[in-house]
This record gives C-alpha cells, sequence and structure tokens, in this order.
C-alpha cells in the first residue's frame, strides 16, 4: 500500500507521455485525414487503458540518465586511520528500533480511487439503461433513401435499423451487434437533401463503429477519472470521429451547402441542451459548431471513404511496443563510486580490529540513529563471503525491488548497501554508498555511507575518494545553510575526517537552528567531550588537536548554556567505572587516577550546569549520580575465541526477556528504607547473568536485589554475526511512600525527580525495565507512545491514592491498571482501568487525575503520549 502514491504518480507520468506521443503523430499525420488521426487517438486510448496492468507486469527497463563514476583506486596500500579510543569508550550492541507505524495513506488513496471508478462507471450504467429504454420505446420506420446512402459512403453491410423518437431532437447511432439510427419525430418534414444528408452521416458512424469506440473512451475516463488527459481524450475523440464522418458523408451527399445547413439546425435544435453520455455519436454532437461549418464549408466534397487496413496495422504496430515502453521505462541516476580490484577471498578482520573500527565509527556520528545504523552496518557486513547464500541473494531481490519503485528511498538504499557488504557484492554496495553521499545529505544512511568509506574495510575509499567526500559535504553544507540536519551531518562528516573545527562550526549552526534539538547539542557536546584532557579521544597526531582541546575546555568553562555543559557532565560522570580483567596493581591505579579526574571534572560542569539552570532537576540527579569514589571491577577473562563489549544500562535494559522482580525485605520495610542499587553485569553469550558486581545502595536491600538479578535472562547480542559477552549496569529501584498501605519494590524505567519519596507507581509505554507500552513512536491520532525519540514524561506531583473503605478484610493487596494520556502541558487528560478489582478503580482514577509530569518531548516539542499506570494498594 505504500507504494500506491508512487504507482499513480508514474501512471500519470507515462500516461501523459503516451498522448503527447499521440499528439505529435496526430500532428505528423495532419494532412493523412481525420481517419487516420482518430485511429491514432483510439491506440492512445486503449493504451491508457491498458498502463496499469502493463506496469504491474512488464518487466522493468532501466534507463540510466546520468551515470558518474570517480577516478579508479589506485594500488597502493591504504594505512588504516590512527584512532586514539579513550578509556571509557564503548560500543553498543543495539537491536533494531521498531519504526513508528505511519498512517495508511496508500488504503485511503485506492479507497479514493475505487470510489471515483465506480461513480463514473454507475453513471454510464444509468446513461445505458436509460438509452436502452428510448430504443425500446421508439417506433420502427423504413425510410426509403436507407440503401442508397449506406451505398454512398460504402458501407456493406447489414443495414441498421431506423426508428423515430419525439423525446429526441438530433439523429444518433447506437449499439455494435445490431446498430439503431435514432431520428426526431419529425424527420420526415425534412427536404430529400437533409434526410439524405443525415442517413449517411449515421450510417458512415456504423461503418466505422464509432459507437464502441466511444465507449473505449468513457471506460477509459472513469479508470483514468484522475487523470485530466482521459477526459479531454474523450472529447477529442468524438470530435475526430465526427471530422471522418463528415469527409465520409460529404463524399456521398455532394453538396457541401446543404450538409453544412443540416449540422447548423442540428445544433439550433440543442442550443440550451446537453446530450446524453451514451449519444457519442450524435450529428450535433461536437462542441465547436462553428469551426465545424467552416471546416465543411472549406472542403471541396472530396472525401476520404474509409480507413484502410494497411493503415490500421501499421498504427497498431506502432503503438503497441510504444505503450510497452511507457509502462516499463524507469529512469535511474546512478553515481558510481571508484572502481577497485577485489581480492579473491576477502578476509574478516580479527576482533579487536572490529571493535577499534566500531568505536571509531560510534564516536564520529553521535545522534543514536546514526549509531544504530552505523552498527547495524557493521554488525552486517564485518564477516563477508566468497560467493553469496541463496537466502542473502533472496534478501537482496526484495530490496532491489523495492528500490526499484522507489529509487530516492534513502532508507532502502541503506539497507541494500549493508546487504551487498554482507554478501560480498563490495562494488554494488559502494555504489549505494556514494548515491546515498551525493544525494541524500538529510538522511543518517548518508552518514553511515561516509563513514564506511571513510574507514578502513571492505569499502573503504583512497584519498581521492576521502578528498571528494569532504567536497560533497561542504557543497551540502553551502546548499542547505538552513537545514539543521544537513549541518549535523556534515559535522559528524567532518569530525570522521578529523577537520574538528569544521565539526564544531557547522555543529554550532545546527544549534542555533534547532535550539531545541537535544542530539544535535548532544553532538556539539560529543564533540567537546572527546577533546576533554580526561577523555584523550582526540589524538595527539591531529594538526589541529592541542588547539581545539584548548577551545573545547574553554567553551565548557565558559558557555552559559547549561544544557550544553550539564550533557559534557553526565557523558564525564557515565565513566565512574572501569571493568580489568586479571590482577595489575600499577594499572589499576593509574585507571583509578583517571577515573577520578573525570568525575572531579563531571562535577565541576554538572555544578555550572545547576548554577546555570536551578529549576531542572536533571542537573541534581546527575550529581548523585557522579558522587562517590570511582571504582574498579574485576571480572572473569572471556574464554578463547569469545569477544565481550560494553553496552549503555538504558540500551541493554531494552533487550530484558525475563525479568525476576525483587521482594522489598522485611526489616528494610519496617525501617523505612528506599533507594536504588546499582550493578556491574556481565552476560553470558546466551543473555544469562555470569557475574555481578555490586556498585552502591543500601546493604539492607542489595540481597534482595541482587538474588533478583541473578535470574535475569536477555535477549543475545549479536556482534560481526556472533553472540558476545556483555558488560552493563543494572539499577533497581526499592520505593515506598509515606504511608504504610503502599510500599512495594520493583525496578523502574524512569527517573524520580522529586524531592519526596516516590510513590508506588510503575508508568509504562515502551521505557525501562518492564514498561507497559510497545516500545514504538506510534501516533494513535495525536497520542503517541513513548519510545523510538518520544522521550518519557517525569513525574513533578503526585496524590497518593487511599486505600477504599469498605472491602473484604482478607484483600491486603491489590495492583490497578490504568491506561493514561499524558498531555502536552503535563497532565492527564483521560483515564481508562485496564486491569484490577473493580473496587479500587474509582480511588486510583481520582488520586491519578490529580498527577503533574513534565511533557514528553521528540526534536524539542512537547508531545501528548499514551501510557500505562500501575498503582499498588498494599495493607501490612
Amino acid at each position: 500500500m505504500e507504494n500506491l502514491p508512487l504507482f499513480f504518480t508514474q501512471w500519470m507520468v507515462r500516461a501523459l507521455a503516451l498522448v503527447a506521443v499521440a499528439g505529435v503523430a496526430s500532428l505528423a499525420m495532419r494532412k493523412a485525414g481525420a481517419a487516420v488521426r482518430h485511429a491514432v487517438w483510439i491506440a492512445a486510448a486503449a493504451g491508457m487503458l491498458m498502463l496499469p496492468v502493463l506496469q504491474l507486469t512488464a518487466p522493468e527497463l532501466r534507463v540510466p540518465v546520468w551515470i558518474e563514476r570517480a577516478a579508479p583506486a589506485s594500488d597502493v596500500v591504504i594505512e588504516p586511520l590512527p584512532l586514539e579510543v579513550p578509556e571509557g569508550a564503548v560500543v553498543t550492541s543495539v537491536p533494531p528500533q521498531p519504526q513508528p507505524k505511519p498512517v495508511d495513506y496508500g488504503a485511503i488513496l485506492l479507497a479514493v480511487y475505487l470510489a471515483g471508478v465506480a461513480l463514473l462507471l454507475a453513471r454510464q450504467a444509468a446513461s445505458s439503461v436509460k438509452l436502452r429504454r428510448l430504443v425500446r420505446e421508439a417506433a420502427t420506420v423504413e425510410p426509403d433513401s436507407l440503401a442508397e446512402a449506406a451505398q454512398a459512403v460504402g458501407y456493406t453491410g447489414r443495414l441498421p435499423e431506423i426508428r423515430e423518437c419525439g423525446a429526441v431532437r438530433v439523429p444518433f447511432t447506437c449499439g455494435a451487434g445490431e446498430p439503431v439510427i435514432i431520428l426526431p419525430a419529425d424527420w420526415r418534414e425534412w427536404p430529400p437533401v437533409k434526410l439524405f444528408a443525415v442517413l449517411a452521416h449515421e450510417t458512415a458512424h456504423v461503418a466505422r463503429r464509432d459507437w464502441l469506440t466511444a465507449r473505449l473512451a468513457a471506460v477509459n475516463k472513469a479508470v483514468n477519472w484522475w487523470n485530466p488527459a482521459a477526459w479531454w481524450l474523450e472529447r477529442h475523440l468524438a470530435a475526430e470521429a465526427e471530422e471522418a464522418v463528415d469527409e465520409m458523408a460529404l463524399a456521398a451527399v455532394g453538396d457541401v451547402k446543404q450538409y453544412a445547413s443540416a449540422v447548423v439546425d442540428f445544433a439550433i435544435a440543442m442550443q440550451g441542451q446537453r446530450l446524453g453520455s451514451m449519444e457519442a455519436t450524435a450529428m450535433a454532437r461536437s462542441t465547436k459548431v462553428g469551426r465545424r461549418v467552416e471546416r465543411i464549408l472549406a472542403s471541396n466534397a472530396a472525401g476520404v471513404r474509409s480507413l484502410r487496413r494497411s493503415a490500421v496495422l501499421m498504427i497498431a504496430a506502432a503503438a503497441v511496443p510504444l505503450v510497452v515502453l511507457a509502462a516499463s521505462a524507469l529512469p535511474e541516476v546512478r553515481h558510481v563510486g571508484p572502481s577497485e580490484q577485489l581480492a579473491p577471498v576477502i578476509q574478516t578482520p580479527a576482533g579487536p580490529e572490529i571493535q577499534r573500527q566500531v568505536t571509531a565509527m560510534l564516536q564520529a556520528p553521535a545522534t543514536p540513529e546514526i549509531q544504530r545504523n552505523v552498527t547495524a552496518m557493521l554488525q552486517a557486513g564485518q564477516t563477508q563471503q566468497a560467493s553469496p547464500s541463496p537466502e542473502a541473494l533472496e534478501a537482496i531481490a526484495k530490496m532491489e525491488s523495492v528500490l526499484a519503485k522507489e529509487p530516492m528511498n534513502a532508507v532502502a538504499r541503506g539497507v541494500l548497501m549493508n546487504q551487498y557488504r554482507a554478501a560480498g557484492l563490495i562494488e554494488k554496495a559502494r555504489q549505494q554508498a556514494w548515491w546515498l553521499v551525493e544525494n541524500a545529505p538529510n538522511q543518517p544512511q548518508s552518514v553511515v555511507a561516509s563513514v564506511a568509506l571513510l574507514n578502513p574495510g571492505p569499502l573503504a575509499a583512497d584519498e581521492e575518494g576521502k578528498q571528494r567526500i569532504q567536497t560533497i559535504w561542504r557543497r551540502h553544507a553551502g546548499q542547505y545553510p538552513a537545514d539543521p540536519m544537513v549541518q549535523s551531518h556534515a559535522a559528524a562528516v567532518a569530525r570522521a575526517l578529523n577537520s574538528l573545527f569544521e565539526a564544531e562550526s557547522l555543529l554550532q549552526n545546527a544549534v542555533r537552528l534547532a535550539p531545541d534539538n537535544e542530539q544535535i547539542l548532544r553532538q556539539l557536546a560529543m564533540l567537546y567531550y572527546s577533546a576533554l584532557p580526561e577523555v584523550g579521544a582526540i589524538m595527539a597526531s591531529i594538526p589541529e588537536a592541542q588547539a581545539f582541546r584548548a577551545k573545547a575546555v574553554s567553551e565548557l568553562e565558559t558557555s552559559t548554556d547549561p544544557r550544553l555543559v550539564g550533557l559534557a557532565g553526565e557523558m564525564l560522570a557515565a565513566g565512574r567505572s572501569a571493568t580489568v580483567t586479571g590482577n595489575d596493581p600499577e594499572r589499576e591505579a593509574a585507571i583509578l587516577a583517571r577515573l577520578k579526574s573525570r568525575t572531579e571534572t563531571a562535577v565541576k560542569y554538572l555544578k555550572r550546569a545547576q548554577s546555570l539552570d536551578p529549576e531542572n532537576p536533571r542537573w541534581q540527579t546527575a550529581l548523585q549520580r557522579a558522587s562517590g569514589e570511582p571504582q574498579i571491577i574485576r571480572i572473569p577473562a572471556p574464554e578463547p575465541g569469545v569477544m565481550r563489549i560494553s553496552v549503555g544500562g538504558n540500551v541493554q535494559r531494552a533487550k530484558l526477556k525475563r525479568e525476576v522482580r525483587p521482594e522489598y525485605p522485611a526489616l528494610a520495610k519496617q525501617a523505612r528504607i528506599q533507594g536504588t542499587v546499582r550493578f556491574s553485569v556481565l552476560l553470558a553469550t546466551d543473555g544469562t547473568v555470569k557475574n555481578i558486581t555490586l556498585l552502591g545502595g543500601h546493604p539492607l536491600l542489595v540481597q534482595a536485589a541482587t538474588e533478583a538479578v541473578k535470574q535475569w535472562v536477555f535477549n543475545t547480542t549479536l556482534l560481526n554475526g556472533e553472540p558476545v559477552e556483555v558488560v552493563t549496569e543494572v539499577d533497581l529501584n526499592f520505593t515506598r511512600s509515606g504511608n504504610e498501605d503502599q510500599a512495594q519494590a520493583r525496578p523502574t524505567g524512569i527517573p524520580s525527580t522529586s524531592t519526596s519519596p516516590p510513590d508506588d507507581y510503575r508508568i509504562g509505554g515502551g521505557i525501562g525495565v518492564g514498561g507497559g507500552g510497545d516500545g514504538r513512536a506510534e501516533a494513535t491520532g495525536e497520542v503517541h507512545r513513548i519510545g523510538g525519540g518520544v522521550s518519557a514524561p517525569v513525574p513533578i506531583h503526585r496524590v497518593q491514592p487511599d486505600f477504599p473503605k469498605g472491602v473484604s478484610p482478607e484483600i491486603q493487596h491489590t495492583l490497578v491498571l490504568l491506561s493514561i494520556v499524558i498531555g502536552k502541558d503535563g497532565s492527564v487528560t483521560s483515564l481508562e482501568p485496564l486491569r484490577g478489582d473493580p473496587a479500587f478503580f474509582e480511588n486510583a482514577i481520582a488520586a491519578v487525575k490529580q498527577w503533574k509530569f513534565t511533557p514528553a518531548m521528540k526534536g524539542g516539542e512537547p508531545l501528548p503520549v499514551k501510557a500505562n499506570v500501575e498503582v499498588n494498594f498494599r495493607k501490612f
């Protein structure tokens, strides 16, 4: 369904091209007679009817309209770009994110189209019924001059039946197998010359089967009702048919003035009246009677008696291939990258090399969407095959079919690039990469393709190709100075090319254009963060590295934007621990010194952000996370042949498959203790918990949290197509309210920003562990779901529900699940109970409807979101 708009667009363009070709042919044959031109337009109408079927069934004919190929790659060995990976740098294996379900515009378009076709066909059917009734009620008559008129126009078939009807004003012909000529009731009063002219005219219509071709034009108009060419073609075919018949009838009558007089008489009789749609051969059908009479008077009555069979065959022979060509031809723009000689077998890089490449790629494009694309590309493409498998070829063929119908689809080209690369079709993958670089600057796939061409790997470009990429992106940035996405994408490529100041300038411009877009601001913060001495991600070999390091420190210490400073602080605070294998005290001491330096700088930046924006609880929360001493986490070394990567806690949490919730310890409950227990967790290749290390938490809560997390199971994480061990962090929040009737312990995905104790609730919507939504930013009308770029609303005011009176004393604990909508202003706009004891619904709704949230955000704009809230009622 999603391809229907493109299908209809191609159909219209092809139909217009077909009509244009028929117009040129008709113009070239203007001296050949109206019968020949009429045949050309009949072929055009038939071709328009055949187009949609041929468009679906005929093999596509790709017609390249532009091909560009860069200079071929040199034979020199390309050295990998030197990379300096920071101590805290990790690569995440991100599962594919579900895409928001779009509105099915294709289904709507198809319904509108079919409704139009049905309406026009119904009108034709109604006219046909009316005409049949009129013919049935008309009386049969036998004019004496019918046989003579038929012979005069060269008609040798069965003579048509003649009927008279008082309801008509002009003569016309209907029917194909058994044609009938309908005459007005006053036909006996006509002069013999006029009657002969009329009979000759209508018999000529019968001989030419014009009623049948008029039906063809009417059906074509119904099928192509949305195309103006179909409406014009129906009228033009009728006019050409009248001209062709005039030529034949004039040759039979011989008296030009008498024939013209008859045409004028019928035009006067029809003044102010409309002919029915089935009266296609009426003698006064032409809407330009004056021009028609002038043409008749200017003729010499020689006429053209009939269309030769050879002319019909010639027109058909020319029309068939033209129609097939119009239905199958597709323009193709090819942007071909530099060719390279492929090695017979492409070797799989070693594990550390893969991780260096992944880390380098993820450092350049900072937005999560680009990171996911790069990671997916590397997972799909690091293992190369000497020959593609049948499954890979089938998947490639399906994607090529999609791309053939949507040649400008950047997402499809990105997927196809990865598929080609995984199948070892490197040159084809490179072609797609260069197309993306050239043609899709506002799409994240263009950055993914640029990084693939710039970094070591199968798609790596030579030095000339890298220079070309830089030139292209500078051109994009210059052509789209007001597009923040193009500016941020150009900055990501500039960073990958080590043009640090250029990347900064582009990002600053993007931030000015989209000040509320946190992803772009995060990209700028990441650029500064990577330059800090505590991180050391920028290599000393880059000529401008030292100068940019000083600039980054200066910007973060003097900036008045709390978000920029705070984001950098959050990034630094995220690296307060380091995992090591083995026991090396000197190495651990050096790592601890670096971690302390990072933590001190993180606290400094977060305090500055808090001073610039004291009303924002985010920075206070980040300061709390940054507090405490850095830690060295000792984990066992991986088994031989097993790779290990680090994954962020928020990312890994989304892959949780089996969750065991902790029981709130009785002593902690009695002492009214609540808080967060944090672990560093090592996951085995099958997703089970292999090792768990405590990072922080109250001693009374640790044991219950540990026993629960040990039983958790995650989906397997793949890198290079192989399962890997994962090091991640897990937080468990134990929360209780001031009312002992409401206390529980469970993991939650929403950070509390209130200084008061959190209430006993859980909000879902695709966030955190056990979220209630489906994780997609799926719009339901104007209401969205949390996830997929839509941030979670944060509760800022909550009213605790009361345990209802009058319920059975045996009920000590129950849960109520509510579906709520949180508006743009953070208020709860609607509530609906989903599950629980109905006796508790009223109290749960009364409390939750008074809650207030910070609104959900996407791209800096507040959005109404739908989520599930679980309210816990418990007595102790």
